[in-house]
């Protein structure tokens, strides 16, 4: 396992302690409805903030870990080898309008991730939600930019179910209804001051829930990762 993604992992992990308190906290007090209802509500938008900062610093990190292996530009993904040069087609008006250097520096750089095949470790990517926007579209499209055309269907997770058959034990989790549901509550929580009828339990399952999409990305990054290390 590469260990700058685990860090990122074990960041994330540790970050959720913050969301055990105000868990704690509600659970002291579940006979004042006020109170549980409000250390409920601040514990989801506190896990909700924590899992879209963690899906932006692993995105972030994989990209840094594929520029440290210093690969020829034909064996750097098409996908990355295309975002990072619309993020220059995005600065070549504004080099413009500063002469003629910024522009050439500009298009030899596209140049040297297309045509030339040099070594190539500065990609940029934009690893980073759009402001104010949530949600699965917005997922979905922060991974496509690093080869991951839908997290949704990429990363699978599976609980194990007692007392069944063992070809029956591991069922599949819906992850994207599961983040739907959160981040709708979210947004209805700040933008519509709702009140949803949140217990400890759902909290804490869909804590788990997370961790346990974290640590299967972390996988499959690292297995694209490898797939990439020159033999």
């Amino acid at each position: 396992m590469n260990e700058e993604l685990q860090s990122v992992q074990d960041e994330f992990l540790l970050s959720l302690a913050e969301v055990d308190i105000l868990l704690s906290s509600a659970e002291a007090c579940t006979k004042d409805e006020a109170k549980y209802a409000a250390y409920n509500k601040s514990a989801l938008l506190l896990l909700s903030g924590k899992f879209e900062n963690f899906v932006e610093a692993v995105a972030e990190e994989y990209v840094f870990i594929v520029n440290n292996l210093n690969l020829r530009s034909s064996k750097i993904p098409d996908v990355m080898k295309l975002h990072h040069s619309y993020a220059l087609l995005n600065k070549l008006e504004n080099a413009r309008k500063n002469g003629q250097d910024d522009a050439k520096k500009i298009l030899e750089e596209i140049g040297a991730v297309w045509v030339t095949n040099v070594n190539f470790n500065k990609l940029d990517i934009e690893c980073k939600f759009n402001y104010g926007k949530h949600g699965e579209k917005e997922l979905k499209k922060l991974f496509i930019p690093i080869g991951i055309d839908d997290i949704f269907e990429a990363v699978e997770i599976n609980f194990c179910k007692e007392n069944v058959e063992d070809d029956e034990k591991l069922q599949k989790i819906d992850f994207k209804g599961v983040f739907n549901s959160v981040m709708n509550m979210r947004n209805n929580i700040l933008h519509q001051n709702a009140s949803p009828n949140l217990t400890l339990d759902r909290i804490r399952e869909y804590q788990g829930i997370f961790k346990m999409f974290a640590a299967a990305l972390v996988v499959l990054l690292d297995n694209y990762y490898t797939q990439l290390i020159p033999n």
